[in-house]
This record gives C-alpha cells, structure tokens and sequence, in this order.
C-alpha cells in the first residue's frame, strides 16, 4: 500500500509540474538579477515560447518568438537539458542552442552549447553588421553572478570582416585574475595569422590586444591601417578597448 501511494505522489506531482504553465512558475521566481527577462510566455517548462529581452543597458538585445523543448534522453545522463531555437526571417539570423544544468545545481551553474551566424548579433552591437561568418560556442559552468568557473570554447569559421578573410578562428574562454572573462584566441589559416586576447567585464566594457600578419597584400595593407603599432616588416600590433 506504501509502494502503491508513492508511486501515484510520484506520478501526481510529475503530471503536476509537466501541466503547470511557464508563465505563472515564472512569476513565482525572484528575475531582478537575471541579465534577461522573458514576456509573452507560453507553454510549460517542458515545451513553449516568450520573447526574449537583455536586462542590461549595455546590450540592446529583444527578440520574439524563442522555443525550448525539453529533451527527455538528457535525464540518462543526469542532467536536465533542453533544445533553444529562435528563427528570424532570414536563414542566416537563425540561432540554435542548447542548455543543460545538473538536478544538484539547480540551475546556477548551467553549460551551453551555441550555433549562429554572426549577423545574429547585431541587434546587440551594429558593428557585428560589418561581419559575416558562422559562430560555434560551448560554455561549461556558466553563472551570470561570477566567472570564477567558466571555461570554453569559441569557432568562428568562414569570417571575413572588410577586406580580412579568415577560414577559422579557435578561441579558449576562461577567467583571468581580475574576474573578467578573458578570450584567448588564434588563427588556422594558411594566409593570415592572427593571434590575440580579450577581456571583458559584466557590462560588455572590454579590453582587446592582438598581433597580425599575412602574406595575402590585400589583407596585410588593411591590418596596416587597422595598427596600433608596426612590430616589423609586416606584422602589427592592433590595440583597441571601449564598451557595447
């Protein structure tokens, strides 16, 4: 009879939450630190829709009609994981990812998994107009309060920003001393080498340095222009910082 019981708590309390909508569990959870907020909520937890904003000044970031949809195989693995798509109007604004947290972490601690074009993320920065090219990212340990435990890895393959082309870029994400999330990135490219880092705090002010050369004329003349400082016969020093 107590099997019996617990098994139908069990089952109650499952269909309770599968059924319970998104909105009002939502409204029940404290968001005033969370650097985005959600409206026009549908669905549940396991499967819905709602329009994403940034709750940060810094990034001018809404979109409408983002969809999760829980993958239930994620629970072999013990964790929690669900699939996220936003679909715009072109091909290329399409963004897909992926995020999953452990039962134990209660979703403080989160790994992500990102695939986009970079056009994607002009609504946060117009400067990422200037650039075409096809992103892939996966973050482990991610937390919006502290960096202390992120590490990644960043792919930008196919880039081309101005006259610079460029077939991949691996970048390594992490946190320096500083508590500032630091992106060490280099070039596998035949042509062009680039190799560099970038910090950047919570609010999107950065710091980047990077050295650069190549034997494509064309992109050597732009990194030229581009300089902060000739280090020699065409290698240079490409220095800037500011805020998003």
């Amino acid at each position: 009879m107590l099997k019996a019981t617990l098994f139908f708590l069990l089952v109650f309390c499952s269909a309770l939450i599968a059924t319970t909508p998104m909105q009002w569990l939502y409204s029940q959870l404290d968001t005033s630190d969370d650097p985005i907020t959600l409206s026009n909520i549908s669905g549940s937890i396991w499967a819905g829709s709602a329009s994403v904003q940034s709750q940060n000044s810094q990034l001018d970031y809404r979109a409408d009609d983002w969809h999760w949809d829980f993958q239930p195989l994620s629970l072999l693995g013990f964790e929690f994981s669900w699939q996220l798509s936003h679909f715009g109007q072109q091909q290329q604004q399409t963004i897909e990812a992926q995020i999953a947290t452990s039962p134990f972490a209660f979703g403080s601690e989160l790994n992500i998994q990102l695939h986009s074009d970079i056009r994607t993320l002009v609504p946060i920065n117009p400067l990422f107009s200037l650039v075409s090219g096809h992103f892939s990212a996966q973050l482990e340990n991610f937390s919006h309060n502290s960096c202390e435990t992120h590490k990644g890895q960043l792919q930008l393959q196919q880039l081309q920003f101005m006259q610079i082309k460029l077939a991949q870029l691996d970048a390594q994400i992490s946190c320096n001393p500083q508590g500032l999330y630091q992106i060490n990135y280099q070039s596998q490219d035949p042509a062009t080498n680039i190799k560099g880092s970038l910090s950047v705090d919570q609010l999107g002010t950065y710091q980047s340095s990077m050295t650069a050369s190549s034997s494509d004329p064309q992109v050597s003349q732009q990194l030229a222009t581009l300089s902060t400082k000739t280090l020699s016969k065409g290698k240079y020093l490409i220095e800037s910082s500011g805020g998003y």
